[in-house]
């Protein structure tokens, strides 16, 4: 078995991993938990998104768009808050 360092005990628990655990820990005492958190849907994702992004990677899709700096720094007209000269300038 592994051991991992002492110096690991340092590292500060995560604010999220509390929260999964504080979730974890009242379902097991029986309450039901509406579970809000990140990654794990309880529902399929829904055909046409799995086959739409099926056609993308078979089309090699896999990269940003050239455009995304753009969309990203500015999603509204009027929203001038993060000035796209701000944003990643190529990838």
């Amino acid at each position: 078995m592994m051991r991992t360092a002492d110096r690991m005990k340092s590292i500060p628990f995560s604010g999220i991993r509390a929260v999964f655990e504080e979730v974890a820990r009242r379902e097991k005492m029986g309450e039901k938990i509406i579970n809000l958190n990140i990654g794990e849907p309880d529902f399929d994702t829904p055909k046409h998104i799995k086959e739409a992004a099926k056609k993308a990677l078979d089309e090699g899709k896999t990269h940003y768009s050239s455009k995304w700096p753009q969309k990203l720094c500015s999603p509204f007209p009027w929203d001038k808050t993060i000035p796209t000269s701000y944003a990643i300038p190529h990838l």
